[in-house]
């Protein structure tokens, strides 16, 4: 046990008691393994995380840097103001990745959610369309109302931010359409979200949950992190939300929320 701890804290992550030299301490080798996977398994997700953000934060920031040099050449106010335009939106994406990243890394050290309430979903529908429906100019935003009233008892916050997440995404794909709705179920509620876009492979539809994950090289739609906060609010809230095919021939996001949190 000793020099297995001593490995690890020397840098070998991989290092593991081997059960047969402590046949008297089986149970202390394999909680001290599993200890040791999960730590290794977090560390790498860690690493993994810092490399994917260290890039995302590169394309802004070169942004600013390449445009604000451009600013002294300007031959015009318009010019002038076309480039300070483009600072502006550089460091607007700077602030929504920044935000999102704060949020997920909350979300991931297992902060405790806000005191459950009880939300009235489609009063929340209103609210949330009435922010993402005008960043979308030509995509109409459609609440259908399956019934006129459907409560979860939630973290009000967290549920707002997640399908705050699936209308933007629905936003950005679609090609002239999204719909939410939500579904009262026995023990809780699902939030289906739809758009008429291009819709999601089969094989990527688990991908598009992980940090940083574009399914299209070089789409620098979004932040790259709305749709694992959505999956780890969910899972926060002892839930679920997969992607599916749409009836709308785009992608449909399924978010199931209980009612009954952990």
């Amino acid at each position: 046990v000793e020099r297995t701890a001593t490995a690890i804290s020397e840098g070998d992550l991989s290092a593991r008691i081997n059960p047969k030299h402590v046949p008297k301490g089986l149970a202390l080798a394999t909680a001290f393994n599993t200890m040791a996977e999960k730590t290794e398994t977090l560390l790498r997700s860690q690493k993994e995380l810092l490399e994917a953000v260290s890039h995302e934060l590169r394309t802004p920031l070169a942004r600013i840097r390449f445009a604000t040099d451009l600013i002294e050449t300007a031959e015009t106010d318009q010019e002038r103001k076309s480039r300070l335009d483009s600072v502006d939106n550089a460091t607007q994406r700077l602030d929504d990745l920044v935000g999102e990243l704060l949020t997920y890394v909350r979300l991931e050290s297992d902060a405790k959610l806000d005191q459950p309430e009880t939300v009235e979903l489609n009063d929340l529908f209103d609210q949330l369309v009435d922010i993402h429906g005008p960043l979308h100019e030509g995509i109409e935003f459609d609440i259908e109302r399956v019934l006129p009233n459907v409560h979860v008892t939630a973290d009000r916050r967290s549920i707002a931010r997640a399908v705050g997440n699936l209308l933007s995404n629905a936003g950005r794909y679609a090609k002239t359409r999204v719909a939410i709705r939500a579904i009262q179920q026995r023990n809780g509620v699902l939030i289906q979200v739809d758009d008429d876009g291009v819709g999601i492979p089969e094989d990527d539809r688990a991908k598009v949950f992980d940090p940083f994950v574009r399914l299209t090289p070089g789409d620098g739609k979004g932040t790259g992190l709305g749709l694992a906060l959505v999956y780890r609010i969910a899972k926060r809230h002892g839930g679920t939300v997969v992607a599916e095919e749409s009836d709308m021939g785009g992608a449909r996001f399924s978010l199931y929320v209980p009612n009954d949190m952990e």
